[in-house]
């Protein structure tokens, strides 16, 4: 990387070298940009910004196993309401759909 050909200025060397490191400084200094990037992209299309399987190791490892089967039943009871309200939404557009297509 430095020759002695190219003493004493040794600008081959030199230019190589500032370039690894002002490669090193962007990195370093835009690294935090992208993990908040992607932190809100992940909250957008999750609603939070942590990986969902990070939130279930955590979710595991602090909570008994009695407390955990309780929580994927209430879960489970939720999930399945949510889907049932969606269902009745479906049918009421569905019939309010068919009730004016059928009038005009």
């Amino acid at each position: 990387m430095y020759p002695n050909e190219d003493a004493p200025y040794f600008i081959d060397g030199f230019t190589g070298a500032t370039t690894i490191i002002a490669c090193g400084i962007l990195a370093y200094a835009t690294l935090p940009l992208w993990l908040m990037w992607e932190a809100n992209r992940r909250k957008m299309k999750t609603g939070h910004a942590i990986p969902i399987q990070a939130m279930e190791d955590e979710e595991n490892s602090q909570v008994s196993t009695a407390a955990h089967d309780k929580l994927h039943q209430i879960n489970a009871l939720a999930e399945k309401e949510a889907l049932q309200k969606e269902s009745i939404t479906h049918n009421e557009v569905a019939s309010f759909h068919e009730h004016h297509v059928a009038k005009g």
